[in-house]
Order: structure tokens, then C-alpha cells, then sequence
């Protein structure tokens, strides 16, 4: 690597941490549930949500974030100023490894454009900097198959397998990349799969021996909310990309997809977003948007590539015009993701967060410590509070008899039941507000008090910037009699 292209990589990175830095959103709600887990290890208490527990619950999925957000803190790093650095890193370390993998299959241009939407592109940056594990992931991803493609099977397997216990998705691009491993030099690579399965039987043996099992309860939780219409979820993952960003992009992609189709040396990665796409599709997994946000690096990618093959064909002889293409594409993707970055920030969602951290404060300020909570959202409740928590969504709780989709009530009536909380937590929209004793008439169930009232009101501006829609909800904590 020259001096020119350190220093073009150096300029992606200083945008890519400006833009992180500068717009750089709230965690989201599931966060919050891992910075718990993060806490407790971190203080000796054990991998667990409730000290209270009599046994620990697996209720992450993501065992290696946990553990570095775990080290951060025991170094005196709060957990939500490392998941910023991480988020900040991975997507730097995404934007060098994507470079060198289009150059590496002759598109250096399009690496250097990649590089820079992936430096600001509104979708990117607000989910690789939400608290989660999705930046580390996606990083991981690319970077494993970089080193695949470059032939270092050993260094890409390591990659695998720690990817794999970043989140479990990450068997998908083991299992592509063994198998094109296989069929392309026709042998088993077996001391790759033991460098792969090593770290993982690890954490196997030690789940099995703590948890009862290496399986998350959020697996089984969510079995409940999944979708059994391939073509809902075949929506669900095009929905990703229906925005005015990728929609600008999308003539540039289907370009660069013409382009790539034919290069061998981006099989991988073709196999990867088809294989990727396809299991999102045929799970049947739940809508939450960062499980798609990996797809937006390939999209970028074959766009990037559509953006060169103009750039060098079309303007080769007019080199005012062909300056004049990029800078409308980059201002015009730059204008769309600041004004996306920014209504994020102002959205419904991010007063919600701050609304739920209200009461959990208040739950932490007025409650005893050995008092059980009830609650459906319990990522910024739960952290709040501190207290034991009785989880309506099974995450960390154990799953009811009563299958959530099929009889809701039921369901709530069987946690109450079991659990008998000290304190439960609703909330209304403003056109669902009851007579306090018609709140609880959701749950079914009696022997509880209205002992406080949160009620919340903001402004939400719709996407076009047309409209003001004024918001209203209210949450309720019941104290049992």
C-alpha cells in the first residue's frame, strides 16, 4: 500500500468518525438488556440479567460483545462510550476491508467510492452506532471474507469463528464459505473447521454447563413473532431499501451488479448477500431493521462499482463533466443522509427510549432492590431501575406455557400468575388512554394499584418534512395491594 492510498484511506476514516461522532444516536432499547449482562459479569455477579435469579438465563445472543463490553468495564470504560468506540472502529474497519476488496477484484474507484458513502450514508451510520453488536459484525463479515478471497484460509476461518460468537448469524458466511471452499478445491478442509469450531465448542461446553444450553431464550421468545409468509419476509428485507437514499443508488447498483456478476474473484461475496438475503427471507425473522443492515455494504458496493463504470466510460474524454457526475451523486447522497440522520435523532423512537429511562429512574428511586418488575420493553427500564425483572417478551425470563401470538392474554396471565411482581409497567397511546382501572384489563389482572403515572407528549415531523403529527402516551407502574 503506497502513500497515495494510505492517505485516501486515512481521509475515509477522519469522515467516518466525524459523521459517527457528530450525528451519533441513543442505544436502542435491546442494547441496554446487553450493557445489564455486561455489568453484572463485570461486577462478579455472573453472566445474568437478574442477580435474583436462583438460575442464569441466556438472553443475548451476542456472547463476545457482552464479554469485550464486560472487559471494558472492569478496565473503568463505560459500556456505552465502548460501544461507541467499537461502533466507530468496526465501521472504519468495514470501510478497509470493503476498499481492498473491490480493488482486489479491479474496481479501485469504486473501493474509494464505497469508502466514502459508507462514511456517511444516513442507514449505516445510525446502525452501527445504535449500542449494538451489528458493527462489529458487519466489520467481521467482510474482513473474513477479504481474507478468504486473499487465499489466507487460516486467518479467515479465526475471523469465522469469532464472527459466529458475535452473533450466531455468523454461520451463515461459515457455512458459504466452507462449502465454495469445497467445491472449488474439491477437498474438506478440516483443520480450517477445527480453527473455526474451536472457540466456538468453548463457549458451547461453558453455556451448556451454565445456561442448560448454548440456545439464547431470545431464539425460542421470538419463535412466537415470526412470520410464516415467505413473501411478508421477502418484503421485509426489500422494505430495507426503500429509502431515498437507496432508491437514488439502486440504477448504480443494478450497473455494478452487471459488472460483478461475471468476475470470479466476488463470488464470495455474491454468495454471501444471496445466502444472506435468503435466510432473512425463508427465517421468517422478525422486522427489526439491523438484522439488514449487513446488505447494505454489498448494495454500495456493486452501486459503487455503476458509479465508476460511468465515471470511466461515459466522461472519459471530459474531465470537467465526469468531476461534476461525482460531486452531484456524493452532495445529493450527502443532502438525503443528513436530513435522515437528523429526523432519526428527533424521531418517535428516541423519545421513547428517553421516556422508558424516566421510569426506570423512578423505579430505581422508590422501590426496594429485591422488588420484581414487570415490563415488555425491558432494555432501558431494566437498566435503569437495576431491579429484578419479570420480562413479558421471555427474553431473559423463562418462556410460558402459552404461545404469545396464539392467546396474548393467556400469556400475560401465566408470567403474572408465576412471577406475582411487586410492580408492573404499561403504557397507552394517546388513543388507547383508559380509566386507570381499565389499563390492566390487557393482562387480566387484579390485586394491583395505580401508584404512578408518567405521561409524555413531543412533536414527530413526518419523513417529507410536511407535517407535525403531536404525540401523546402515558405509562402506568401498578404496585400490587
Amino acid at each position: 500500500m503506497n502513500k497515495k492510498e494510505i492517505t485516501i484511506i486515512a481521509l475515509l476514516l477522519i469522515s467516518c468518525i466525524f459523521f459517527r461522532i457528530y450525528f451519533n444516536p441513543i442505544p436502542i432499547d435491546d442494547a441496554l438488556i446487553t450493557y445489564r449482562y455486561a455489568q453484572n459479569i463485570a461486577a462478579g455477579k455472573g453472566f445474568r440479567y437478574n442477580i435474583w435469579d436462583r438460575a442464569p438465563i441466556l438472553g443475548v445472543t451476542t456472547p463476545l460483545y457482552t464479554l469485550i463490553l464486560a472487559s471494558g468495564l472492569k478496565l473503568g470504560i463505560d459500556e456505552f462510550i465502548l460501544s461507541d468506540i467499537m461502533g466507530i472502529i468496526s465501521s472504519g474497519g468495514t470501510i478497509i476491508f470493503v476498499y481492498l476488496l473491490l480493488k482486489e477484484f479491479g474496481y479501485k474507484k469504486a473501493g474509494i467510492f464505497a469508502g466514502i458513502i459508507l462514511g456517511f450514508f444516513n442507514d449505516f451510520v445510525i446502525y452501527t452506532m445504535n449500542g449494538m453488536e451489528t458493527s462489529l459484525f458487519i466489520c467481521l463479515v467482510f474482513a473474513s471474507i477479504y481474507f478468504f478471497v486473499k487465499e489466507s484460509h487460516i486467518v479467515s476461518a479465526f475471523i469465522l469463528s469469532i464472527l459466529s460468537l458475535t452473533r450466531p448469524e455468523g454461520i451463515i458466511t461459515a457455512g458459504i464459505l466452507y462449502l465454495y471452499y469445497m467445491v472449488k478445491n474439491k477437498k474438506i478442509p478440516i483443520v480450517l473447521g477445527l480453527i473455526y469450531s474451536a472457540p466456538i465448542l468453548v463457549w458451547i461446553i461453558y453455556s451448556i454447563a451454565t445456561f442448560g444450553s448454548p440456545i439464547p431464550n431470545t431464539f425460542f421468545a421470538k419463535q412466537g413473532h415470526v412470520s410464516n409468509e415467505i413473501l411478508t419476509s421477502m418484503l421485509y428485507v426489500l422494505g430495507v431499501f426503500f429509502g431515498e437514499g437507496y432508491l437514488f443508488l439502486i440504477p448504480f447498483c443494478i450497473i455494478g451488479l452487471f459488472y460483478i456478476i461475471s468476475n470470479k474473484k466476488a463470488i464470495p461475496v455474491l454468495l454471501w448477500t444471496s445466502g444472506y438475503s435468503s435466510a432473512m427471507i425463508f427465517s421468517g425473522v422478525q422486522p427489526f431493521r439491523w438484522y439488514y443492515i449487513p446488505l447494505i455494504v454489498p448494495f454500495i458496493m456493486m452501486s459503487s462499482i455503476g458509479i465508476e463504470k460511468i465515471y470511466t466510460r461515459m466522461f472519459r474524454k471530459f474531465k470537467i463533466l465526469r468531476n461534476a457526475y461525482v460531486c452531484f451523486i456524493f452532495i445529493g447522497l450527502l443532502l438525503i443522509s443528513v436530513i435522515g440522520m437528523d429526523h432519526y435523532n428527533k424521531n418517535i423512537g428516541t423519545n421513547a427510549f428517553l421516556e422508558k429511562k424516566t421510569v426506570g429512574l423512578w423505579l430505581n428511586r422508590n422501590t426496594s432492590p429485591k422488588d420484581t418488575v414487570a415490563v415488555n420493553d425491558i432494555g432501558y427500564i431494566g437498566y435503569y431501575s437495576q431491579r429484578n425483572i419479570v420480562d413479558f417478551a421471555s427474553l431473559v425470563t423463562e418462556i410460558p406455557n402459552v404461545s404469545r401470538s396464539e392467546n396474548k392474554r393467556e400469556y400475560f396471565q401465566e408470567i403474572i400468575n408465576k412471577y406475582s411482581p411487586d410492580y408492573i409497567v404499561s403504557w397507552v397511546e394517546e388513543g388507547e388512554i383508559l380509566p386507570p382501572d381499565k389499563v390492566l384489563d390487557k393482562i387480566s389482572v387484579t390485586g394491583y394499584k395505580i401508584t404512578k403515572e408518567f405521561p409524555f407528549k413531543y412533536k414527530y415531523t413526518t419523513d417529507d418534512k410536511r407535517f407535525d403529527v403531536f404525540y401523546k402516551t402515558k405509562h402506568y407502574v401498578f404496585e400490587r395491594i
